[in-house]
């Protein structure tokens, strides 16, 4: 039987809070940012908002990062073996106009962020909602075309 190495997450949120003197809202935020002028020593972990476990690689064999990621690639249709082409939609609206966070790596020789981890929360452009999860919708050919 096939062996896989698989990776889960979750995020925890820690956070701290800073107060600072600052003509508007806009400027204090920017000065709150500042590691320098606020270090990191009281800040707080918040477990009771903890994001959903969710798998971040997949690999062959007992060792992860070894060969390539299997995660990569649309999945298969088990009956014609060709990839499903399918869209997410927003469970509030219906609208496929989503966006989802993501973790990058700057990549020096493309000069562009390459994701690194696409995790499980996003939000709907529409309808502004947060999504922790959306609704998979098949792409039918009458609609691609």
């Amino acid at each position: 039987m096939p062996m896989f190495t698989v990776e889960r997450s979750y995020l925890v949120p820690v956070y701290q809070h800073v107060t600072v003197e600052a003509d508007d809202v806009a400027t204090a935020c920017t000065a709150a940012l500042d590691e320098a002028a606020h270090p990191w020593d009281n800040d707080k972990v918040d477990y009771e908002s903890a994001r959903e476990t969710s798998v971040t690689g997949a690999w062959t064999g007992p060792t992860a990062y070894e060969g390539p990621c299997l995660l990569a690639g649309l999945p298969k249709n088990q009956a014609t073996g060709t990839a499903e082409r399918f869209a997410f939609a927003c469970p509030h609206c219906a609208s496929t106009n989503l966006t989802w966070d993501a973790t990058t790596r700057w990549d020096v020789t493309t000069q562009s962020n390459i994701v690194v981890t696409l995790l499980d929360t996003g939000s709907c452009k529409d309808c502004c909602a947060e999504l922790k999860q959306a609704k998979r919708v098949p792409l039918d050919a009458e609609r691609d075309q």
